[in-house]
This record gives structure tokens, C-alpha cells and sequence, in this order.
């Protein structure tokens, strides 16, 4: 990657559906990601001014995917985000078509990710995030518990929220503006040199940012 792109102020956010998402609804911006999608622009874009281009995928489309991200000449931050099986999409577009290319993915979110590669993060990876939730009932998809190289985190305990599932917890509001906390973190924390090497500034009121947001949130949605 040239300095130009290196130094590109543009974030780029790809985010993969699941399974479950394409069986609830076959509707336009009727899911949790396709909402978080939008969220994500209402977050950062304001008239003329475009902080964020983000587009959602099915969990199968990779390659689609892989030529989204190469559209872009001025990257400056890479996002991946992939809910249930969209999250092995997100490991696999990481792993098998970016990191041959040295890209760098500054944040990975998996959001109840079910079957990952190997359950490790790439190493073109700058950050992981991994939110599962506890599964009771056996006919119940369980997301990984631990993604190592990740922070793993229970949504459950987080949000003090048994009633969390597979099926519902991509469309979790609380999660969603967590989601967009961490994104606007990194674009706040980190920057890339000429050599798109990732310099990170440790935030050390990151934890409290988020009890925080959430229970902003929490006031918000009551």
C-alpha cells in the first residue's frame, strides 16, 4: 500500500450478515447489521462530509467484499464486522484474501461468530472484538467463546441481559451503540505511518468510556 492510501482519512467498514439474518427477513434494513449499517453512517456522515464508507455482505460474499475494500484509493482505518457466520466471512476475508497482501484490519468485530478458522486471529489484525452470548437451548447456535487474539466478551453479562440469543443479538440496540463507541475509538486512537504500520496511543479511559455509553443507552432506550 502507497503512503497516499496510508494516510487516507477514509474508514472503510465492511460488515457481514449471518444466516439467521437472511432466514428472518428477505426485507431491505429489517436486520441488526443492516440497522447497524446505518447507524454507523447517522454516527459519522454529516452532509458533504463522508467519515465512513460501510456496505453489508452476505456471509458468502468474500470476493465481493474483497473488491468493496480495493475499490477504495484513501483508506485510512479498515473495519470487518460479521455476525454469525458472517464472522468466519470476516476471519476468512482477513486471513486468505488481505493479509497475503499485507492489509491491515485495525478493528475485527465477531458478533456471536460460529465456526471460525481456527478460532485465532489473523495477524493482520490490529484489534479483535469477539461478543457471545451463553446458549441454552440445544437447537440454539453457541458463538465462540474464545477467539484468541481477541477480547472475548459475554453480552449477556455486559448487559446484564439473560434473554440475549444467537438469533437477536446482532439486533441488540445497547450492542450497537457499543459497536459504534469502539469504532469511533480506533479512528480516535490510532493512525497509520507511511509504511502502513499501525501506531497505537493506549486510551487509558477506554473501560470506563464504555460503562458509560452503555448506560447512556440504557436511559435512552427505557
Amino acid at each position: 500500500m502507497s503512503s497516499e492510501n496510508s494516510i487516507g482519512k477514509r474508514t472503510v467498514v465492511v460488515l457481514f450478515d449471518g444466516l439467521f439474518a437472511e432466514l428472518r427477513s428477505s426485507s431491505s434494513n429489517s436486520n441488526g447489521i443492516e440497522k447497524l449499517n446505518i447507524a454507523l453512517r447517522n454516527n459519522f456522515n454529516s452532509g458533504l462530509k463522508i467519515s465512513i464508507s460501510s456496505k453489508v455482505f452476505q456471509h458468502h460474499e468474500n470476493e465481493e467484499a474483497y473488491r468493496y475494500i480495493k475499490s477504495f484509493s484513501d483508506i485510512g482505518k479498515l473495519v470487518i464486522i460479521g455476525y454469525s457466520l458472517g464472522g468466519r466471512s470476516a476471519i476468512k476475508l482477513s486471513k486468505e484474501l488481505l493479509l497475503p497482501e499485507d492489509q491491515i484490519i485495525d478493528l475485527l468485530i465477531q458478533i456471536d461468530s460460529v465456526k471460525a478458522n481456527n478460532n485465532t486471529l489473523p495477524t493482520n489484525v490490529t484489534s479483535g472484538i469477539n461478543y457471545y452470548q451463553e446458549s441454552t437451548d440445544f437447537l440454539e447456535p453457541q458463538g465462540v467463546r474464545e477467539m484468541s487474539g481477541s477480547r472475548n466478551i459475554n453480552v449477556e453479562t455486559l448487559l446484564s441481559d439473560t434473554t440475549i440469543t444467537h438469533q437477536n443479538i446482532d439486533d441488540n440496540q445497547y450492542l450497537m451503540q457499543i459497536i459504534i463507541k469502539e469504532i469511533d475509538n480506533i479512528k480516535k486512537t490510532q493512525k497509520r505511518n507511511t509504511d502502513n504500520k499501525v501506531i497505537l496511543n493506549k486510551n487509558k479511559e477506554f473501560d470506563e468510556d464504555i460503562i458509560k455509553t452503555i448506560e447512556e443507552n440504557i436511559k435512552i432506550f427505557e
